[in-house]
């Protein structure tokens, strides 16, 4: 007979190991807030370059062109600060863009210094379709091309078409159109494999029972249970009941405050859901910011008793949150099984969350 170790352990079907859970979400959550650093950290290297040559433009004494370069690192600076006051950080990535793209105009229109500006906008390909991704940013790669373009052809504002020799501005405009097509296809590669890596990630939890971002059981769980549970009252009437529970006011309280808020909303409803649910009971996340609690054995009066309490720890709970005064409530929806179909159940006690949260929130509904 050949003897072998079990592996089993008191964790819950939907429970994924920690270390697994944090290294499939390293690159899944706050990519946006990463993205707004790493803009932030290119344009603290171009306000610092600005500078330089700001200095080095009034040491020869062009007042007028290092005026303008401590300008641009000003107007940077006090953009990125109203980014991240805001919590907008999307708006970085375009910002850095159009922010070296109105630079490179003014250096060829200008000159720069000994006429060397022009040399400058092989950087922008580079930024634009890094920072803006490789299909906006192409139409800001042509908008900066054919700004130029048009400068040397119509002379707008002023423009001295004299400037330059056709010769050199042409072997300009080549190697941009070259370096624009090699960065496009870098960028491109990129970009698919992040989304090969995102449809892994997305794969990887369909396949699993556990919510990625919470750690409780996903929907995809929830709704086997579920119809396990409905066959098991139709044949031998063991009780049965489900919670839905939800942020009242998530919504405003998000775009007042920014996608953090919501994460530490939702990090307390687990943690007030695992300290009342039984070994028994199976805690998820139903979708977005609404949870869900089976529970098998158990009619809708136990539930509701549960309810009460889960609900009287998050008030006291969540009075004040990332230092705000605007308090958050939650509404509670339950259902009792009669039979039914899994969907009705579910219907049911949606329907009872809603009221809930249209008489107000802050309470619970079983009918």
């Amino acid at each position: 007979m050949i003897e072998k170790d079990y592996e089993i352990n008191s964790e819950p079907l939907w429970s994924l190991p920690a270390p697994i859970r944090e290294r499939l979400t390293s690159d899944y959550n706050g990519s946006v807030y990463r993205h707004f650093l790493f803009c932030a950290i290119y344009s603290l290297v171009a306000v610092i370059a600005l500078m330089l040559y700001g200095f080095a433009a009034l040491s020869r004494g062009d007042l007028a062109f290092g005026l303008v370069l401590f300008g641009f690192a000003a107007f940077t600076t006090v953009s990125y600060l109203a980014i991240w006051l805001s919590h907008s950080y999307a708006m970085s990535g375009h910002l850095s863009t159009a922010l070296m793209g109105t630079l490179c105009l003014f250096l060829v229109y200008t000159g720069g210094n000994a006429n060397t500006g022009p040399i400058y906008i092989f950087v922008f390909p580079l930024v634009a379709m890094f920072l803006q991704g490789s299909i906006i940013g192409v139409y800001s790669v042509a908008a900066l091309f054919f700004s130029i373009v048009l400068l040397d052809l119509t002379g707008l504002m002023g423009y001295d078409i004299a400037r330059y020799e056709p010769v050199f501005l042409t072997r300009i405009m080549t190697v941009y159109v070259l370096v624009s097509l090699l960065t496009f296809l870098f960028a491109y590669s990129r970009q698919k494999a992040e989304r090969d890596l995102l449809l892994t990630i997305n794969d990887l939890q369909q396949l699993s029972n556990s919510d990625l971002e919470t750690g409780l059981a996903n929907r995809r769980l929830l709704e086997k249970l579920l119809f396990n549970e409905v066959s098991r009252f139709q044949r031998y009437g063991i009780a049965c009941s489900l919670m839905l529970l939800e942020p009242d006011n998530v919504t405003e309280l998000q775009v007042r405050y920014g996608s953090r808020f919501r994460d530490q909303i939702n990090k307390q409803i687990v943690q007030v859901i695992l300290k009342h649910s039984r070994n028994s009971d199976v805690p998820g996340r139903w979708e977005g910011n609404s949870f869900m609690l089976l529970l098998p054995g158990t009619t809708g009066q136990g539930t509701e008793v549960m309810a009460e309490r889960m609900l009287r720890d998050l008030r006291s709970s969540s009075t004040v949150l990332l230092s705000t005064d605007f308090p958050v409530t939650f509404s509670i929806g339950i259902a009792e099984m009669h039979g039914t179909e899994p969907a009705r159940i579910i219907a049911h006690a949606n329907a009872n969350l809603r009221k809930a949260a249209e008489r107000g929130g802050n309470q619970i509904i079983y009918s």
